[in-house]
C-alpha cells in the first residue's frame, strides 16, 4: 500500500514540476519575441528617420526635387543614381549597412509645399517591400 501512495505522490511531484516548467518556458519565450519585435521596430523606425533626414538635406540644401527626375544623391554611401515619378512626385529606396531599408517618396505641389514620406522596414531586398511575416515598417512623414 505504501508503493502504491510514493508512486502517486511521485507522479503528482512531476506533474506538478512539469507544469511550473512549462509555464516560466512560456513566459521567458513571450519576453524573448516581444524584445525581438522591439529590436526590428526601432531598426524600421531608424531607417524611416534616415530616409527623411536624406530627402530633407538634399532638397533643401541642393533642391534636389524641382523636378520629377532627380540625377543622383547619395545617402548612407549608397548613391541612387536617378530618383524619378511624375507630377512632380519622386520616389527613391535606400537600402542601409544594418539589412533595413527605406522606400522615400517626395512630393512637391504647385503652391511650393513639399511632403515626403518615408518606409522604413526592418528587412531590406531590392524594392523594400518584403512580404515575409517577419518585416516590420514604421513610417514618418515631414511637410513644409
Amino acid at each position: 500500500m505504501k508503493q502504491g501512495i510514493t508512486l502517486l505522490l511521485a507522479i503528482f511531484i512531476g506533474s506538478l514540476v512539469l507544469t511550473l516548467g512549462m509555464g516560466v518556458f512560456t513566459l521567458l519565450y513571450g519576453e524573448f519575441i516581444f524584445s525581438s519585435t522591439t529590436k526590428d521596430s526601432l531598426k524600421a523606425f531608424f531607417a524611416a528617420d534616415s530616409g527623411i533626414e536624406c530627402a530633407l538635406y538634399w532638397d533643401i540644401r541642393f533642391n534636389s526635387f524641382a523636378t520629377s527626375t532627380t540625377s543622383a544623391i547619395v545617402c548612407d554611401n549608397d548613391t541612387i543614381a536617378s530618383v524619378g515619378g511624375s507630377s512632380g512626385v519622386s520616389n527613391f529606396v535606400v537600402t542601409f549597412s544594418d539589412g533595413s531599408c527605406t522606400a522615400v517618396t517626395v512630393a512637391k505641389s504647385d503652391g511650393g509645399d513639399t511632403n515626403i514620406t518615408s518606409l522604413g522596414q526592418n528587412m531590406g531586398d531590392s524594392a523594400c517591400r518584403s512580404q515575409s511575416e517577419r518585416v516590420v515598417q514604421r513610417g514618418l512623414e515631414a511637410h513644409y
